[in-house]
């Protein structure tokens, strides 16, 4: 979770920024399966108690910096992985 605004115990709204990765099998042309990101912010709402899911924004995938952990889970810096 990227980050979270309302969606308290007594807000009737709330908004989620997420990042989720995620794996496409491999295909006849690509040997290995490939990695992907979504990124949304997606927005909720309370009735009788529930949260439903609204919508969400599609955002542009995180990138991080050179010597972060990679987004893929890998636990490699992102420039020996996927940077």
């Amino acid at each position: 979770m990227v980050g979270v605004n309302k969606g308290r115990r007594q807000d009737t709204r709330g908004k989620v920024e997420f990042v989720a990765v995620y794996s496409q099998p491999a295909s006849q042309s690509v040997s290995q399966p490939e990695l992907g990101q979504l990124h949304e912010r997606s927005q909720f709402v309370k009735e009788n108690g529930r949260w439903f899911y609204l919508d969400g924004e599609l955002l542009p995938p995180l990138v991080p910096k050179r010597n972060q952990p990679c987004w893929c889970g890998s636990g490699q810096k992102f420039k020996r992985c996927h940077g």
